[in-house]
């Protein structure tokens, strides 16, 4: 459903995107867990995680920014910036 305003056009071109960022992320999610755990490939594990670390910040941002200011999403809305600080962490 689309909100006031809002073109059903441009709610499909959002769910394309979503589809093609959990398409990436299961890819980036694949190619981290192929590596083997040697260092020679430690800096490509980090690039890749990185890169995934990157498109889960924008997701859970776009997530907590969608929730209501509302008592009853408070445990999932602190759910959420929780694992966006770890994210974030990771990132520094």
């Amino acid at each position: 459903m689309s909100s006031p305003g809002s073109s059903p056009k441009a709610s499909l071109v959002d769910i394309k995107m979503s589809l093609v960022q959990v398409d990436i992320k299961k890819k980036l999610e694949d190619a981290i867990s192929a590596l083997p755990q040697i260092p020679e490939v430690a800096l490509a594990r980090k690039e890749l995680q990185k890169q995934l670390d990157g498109i889960t910040k924008s997701q859970l941002e776009d997530s907590i920014s969608a929730l209501p200011d509302i008592p009853e999403v408070a445990s999932a809305r602190k759910t959420l910036q929780e694992q966006l600080d770890d994210v974030n962490a990771r990132i520094r």
